[in-house]
């Protein structure tokens, strides 16, 4: 029998048991039906009659100018108007910012006791569609500039020119608080959690716990071609899902190869995650509570990171840390490639998982 046989046998029999898994399509109709609603927020919020066409004057406010600083100023383009000041001469008495109406003012601030950094733009309108041409290249130039920095924190809010009040919050939309890079770039994380690792973590551990899949190994069919046969479907499923999500959000990130490339690293690298799981749980319970904790574990280990250095020296281990960054500026930059650098560390982390995974599943993953 050919071997490319066998593995379209054993694929057809990980489709039948995805059919026999409603939870599982409704999980994934639930992530593109999230996508379809932003885009439907996103699109309203582009069509704001409020824009303004001329960006205007931008002011970087910072405490002091220290080399970051003096880098990311000399990166400014000659056609926008951006100006740096010191907080002092723009503190009014009370301790708030002074400034022009229609001045856009970026917050620069300095933490010496956790050496983190943290930007807060404050745009005039109802959109910050009008700064766009300013956050394309001021996001990249600040993590080019403080790649060695623990962290960089960018949150968007609208300068009020009167007092904000719950009535604000109310009749904020969603485009006004979550952007669409940032959702978007949780919505694949997910997709790719879900199904290179949760779904994966399940099928596996329900054959080891039935004993079908060392009734599997045998078979004519290899311990290679059985996982090769699982890698195949997963990451299919994967790549389905974060097309149908790209589609709605950004359809010209379809044609970036950054962004394939980082879905399929870290959808093999998230396989890989989920089969040292499978191979070190003895039940599906067990299995499904292990890929939980570890979902958990990078929540956690990404928020300590912003805090702590230690943590953030940990979390540039993980392959996620990694691929959030590249989804993100692939959603912000979509016709260039960025922070090729980052993608060296990625194949290495892949590389690193592969070979682990390999080792486990062929020692106790089909037992």
């Amino acid at each position: 029998m050919p071997r490319t046989r066998i593995v379209r046998i054993l694929l057809r029999r990980e489709t039948k048991r995805l059919q026999k898994s409603p939870s599982a399509l409704a999980m994934l109709g639930l992530l593109t039906a999230i996508a379809f609603l932003m885009a439907l927020g996103t699109g309203q919020e582009a069509a704001a009659p409020d824009v303004p066409a001329d960006m205007g004057t931008i002011v970087v406010v910072v405490d002091r100018y220290t080399d970051a600083v003096k880098r990311v100023q000399t990166q400014v383009p000659e056609d926008q108007d951006v100006r740096f000041e010191l907080r002092e001469r723009l503190t009014g008495k009370q301790g708030q910012l002074l400034g022009p109406r229609m001045w856009h003012i970026v917050e620069w601030r300095n933490h010496d006791r956790t050496d983190r950094t943290a930007i807060e733009v404050h745009y005039v309108g109802e959109s910050h569609a009008a700064i766009q041409p300013f956050l394309d290249w001021f996001h990249p130039a600040m993590h080019d500039v403080m790649r060695g920095r623990p962290w960089v924190e960018h949150s968007l809010v609208r300068r009020y020119t009167e007092n904000w009040s719950s009535q604000g919050v109310r009749n904020a939309s969603i485009g006004d608080l979550m952007k669409t890079e940032v959702l978007g770039t949780a919505l694949l994380l997910m997709v790719q959690f879900f199904c290179c690792c949760h779904l994966l973590v399940s099928f596996t551990a329900q054959d080891r716990e039935q004993k079908t899949l060392a009734a599997l190994a045998l078979t004519t069919a290899s311990l290679p071609e059985i996982m090769l046969a699982k890698a195949i479907f997963h990451l299919s499923l994967s790549v389905i899902g974060s097309a149908s999500i790209v589609a709605i959000l950004a359809p010209s990130l379809l044609i970036n190869p950054v962004f394939w490339l980082t879905v399929l690293l870290g959808s093999v690298s998230t396989m890989c995650v989920g089969t040292c799981i499978a191979t070190l749980a003895k039940n599906q319970a067990a299995a499904g509570m292990l890929a939980l904790c570890y979902m958990m574990a990078g929540a956690i280990l990404f928020f300590l990171a912003s805090k702590f250095t230690v943590f953030a020296a940990c979390k540039a281990f993980t392959v996620e840390c990694y691929s959030f960054m590249l989804l993100l500026f692939a959603f912000k930059h979509p016709s260039t490639i960025m922070f090729l650098r980052a993608i060296v560390p990625m194949v290495l982390l892949t590389v690193a998982w592969v070979f682990v995974a390999r080792r486990c599943f062929f020692r106790h993953g089909w037992k």
